[in-house]
């Protein structure tokens, strides 16, 4: 065996023989817009965001995966593989799809699963709410169950 490749097999071997996907590194990142700004921000693989007016979002990035949190206003997610998007007290777990989330005055969920499959589930009630693409449904603090809505106007336009 030639010397370069002894040198190749030792050096594979210092870091340690074969490459291991490494989960990424904790972290947090927020996209934010003013009161008079709509924007389309781009998450770190790719996927769309789409903020409206006066609307904060969160992106923790932990080892066991990824978490969006929508913490004021309201936001359009571009959603390729399932994902955990937070706002309020509710969960919503969407996959392959774009996803419409806003927070009601009294600190409710107005969702919209665009194109999306979601579930919504929320501790308070301890109920999941299932919506295929197309559907609606406005969750209130106040303990009533969620109501079924008509399609809110598409504020983000023709983005995602």
């Amino acid at each position: 065996m030639s010397a370069a490749g002894l040198v190749v097999i030792g050096v594979s071997l210092a870091g340690g023989g074969c490459s291991r996907s490494q989960p990424p590194s904790p972290g947090k990142s927020v996209y934010e817009t003013g009161h008079d700004e709509v924007r389309t921000d781009q998450l770190a693989d790719g996927r769309r965001l789409i903020l409206d007016r006066a609307s904060r979002v969160s992106v923790n990035q932990t080892y066991e995966g990824e978490v969006l949190r929508l913490e004021q206003g309201r936001a359009r997610f571009e959603v390729r593989r399932p994902a955990v998007i937070e706002a309020g007290d509710a969960r919503i777990d969407a996959a392959n799809g774009l996803v419409d989330l806003g927070l009601t005055p009294d600190g409710g969920v107005d969702v919209t699963a665009r194109t999306a499959r979601v579930e919504l589930t929320t501790p308070r009630i301890g109920a999941t709410v299932r919506l295929q693409p197309g559907e609606r449904l406005v969750w209130d603090l106040s303990g009533l169950p969620a109501q079924a809505k008509p399609l809110a106007e598409d504020w983000a336009g023709s983005a995602p």
